[in-house]
Formats: structure tokens, sequence, C-alpha cells
């Protein structure tokens, strides 16, 4: 199952950038797995939630203590699946494991442009992902100054929730 969430808006620079932490309880007893949560923010149709350097899309099969792991924060300790080097960080966050602090950046469309977040749950239902988008970060031009991840002021996109409501129903 997937929840979104949509909304226009214009800029004045021409470019976007929007700050981002992925996150999942699926961590790290699932990945890879075909339970493999995903999150994509489409602009104007296109998934600009990539990981630097055309590392891919982000998931849970592709960020994690195997594969892009320094774009990766465990926060569990002892998975049978988890290499020595994958150290629990004791995160101040019920979640198993999250990204760390990534950026979406792109060039507009004249006018008026879309934005979409999705929260793809793949493979079940029973353990929740979700996003976080640092306050402040979306923004016409890009501030490089990103604060430490135990203190983010991040602003909760509670995709994972509506969708966890939607099912309760």
């Amino acid at each position: 199952s997937s929840t979104s969430l949509k909304f226009d808006f214009t800029s004045l620079t021409g470019e976007v950038f929007f700050k981002y932490v992925f996150a999942s309880e699926e961590y790290t007893q699932y990945a890879p797995s075909s339970y493999n949560d995903t999150f994509e923010l489409r602009l104007n149709g296109t998934n600009i939630a990539l990981l630097p350097g055309n590392a891919g899309v982000v998931q849970i099969n592709n960020v994690n203590c195997l594969t892009n792991a320094g774009y990766y924060r465990n926060n569990v300790d002892g998975e049978a699946n988890q290499p020595a080097t994958c150290i629990n960080q004791h995160l101040d966050i019920q979640y198993d494991g999250l990204t760390t602090v990534l950026t979406a950046s792109a060039s507009l469309l004249a006018g008026t442009n879309t934005f979409e977040f999705f929260i793809t749950d793949v493979g079940d239902a029973n353990l929740d992902s979700g996003v976080f988008i640092q306050a402040g970060s979306f923004s016409g031009t890009n501030d490089p100054t990103v604060p430490e991840p135990g203190s983010l002021a991040l602003m909760g996109l509670a995709l994972a929730g509506a969708g966890v409501m939607r099912r309760l129903r």
C-alpha cells in the first residue's frame, strides 16, 4: 500500500531543495528482502529522492548496512544479517534504521510545479516507514548547513501514520 501527500508551488529561483530522512521499522532484519519499503519525492511526476552519485532510489534494499551503507544509520543491535561494522548509533527515535540527511534537488518548470511525497509499504503492512523533512529546508537555495542527526529540527511528515489510520478504518 502507498500513502501520499501532494501540493502545488511556484519558485522564484527556478530551483528547489528539500532535506529529508527516510526511516523504517523494517531495518535491518528485512534488508535485503521482499519487504522493501520505499520513499519517492516526485516533482512533476519524476522522482528526485535519489541517493547521491547516481546510487539509486531510497528504499530498504538500496540503503542499509550492506548496500550504500554510507547513507545509512543503524538503530538496533545484533541482527543476524548485520555485518560487525553496522554499529547501533543509539539514536533518540523508535525506528530501527534511517538514512543520513539527504537532499533532493531539481530545476523547475516556469509557473506552477507539483510535489508528491510517496511512502510505499512493500510486501506487508506490519512494520511502518516514514519520512522526515528538515524544517525550513524546502527552499530555492541549497543551505549547506546540516544539523547533527541527534538534534535535527525535523518536521515529521505523517505519511506512514496516515496509512496506518486508513488501514484501521
